[in-house]
């Protein structure tokens, strides 16, 4: 998974991963987001755009986000939109901290196996220590 987030992420540019949650309307929701992207599953295969499902989310272009907001602005259904960064202090799966790891831009050595090795520096992880300590 590593490998592929980092291919995507050379090939499409900054990433992100988001969530519409379930309920009422999802599949028109999520058909707004995907039209942002072009990533519609009438288009062709090799004519969509990124839109990978990762766990509980899916992983998009970075520069889609803005416009997602406003299509789920526009049906009433911002609240519905959830952000990896909005996820901390809870349970984050491991695919899901690599790709967040990935898309804040920190540097990456992957070895071999499900993990890998980042460059985040100790005032990096203090500052989100002291962050959860004080919520």
């Amino acid at each position: 998974m590593v490998q592929l987030l980092g291919k995507e992420q050379r090939q499409h540019g900054p990433l992100i991963a988001l969530r519409i949650t379930p309920g009422s309307g999802w599949w028109e929701l999520d058909d707004r987001a995907r039209a942002v992207a072009g990533a519609l599953q009438s288009r062709p295969t090799d004519k969509r755009g990124l839109w990978l499902g990762l766990q509980r989310h899916t992983v998009t272009r970075r520069d889609y986000l803005d416009g997602i907001v406003e299509q789920l602005q526009q049906a009433g259904a911002l609240d519905r939109l959830e952000v990896v960064e909005d996820a901390l202090g809870e349970y984050v799966a491991n695919g899901e901290l690599i790709a967040a790891a990935l898309m804040a831009g920190y540097p990456m050595r992957y070895d071999d196996g499900p993990n890998a090795t980042f460059g985040m520096s100790r005032r990096d992880v203090e500052r989100v220590r002291k962050m959860r300590a004080a919520a």
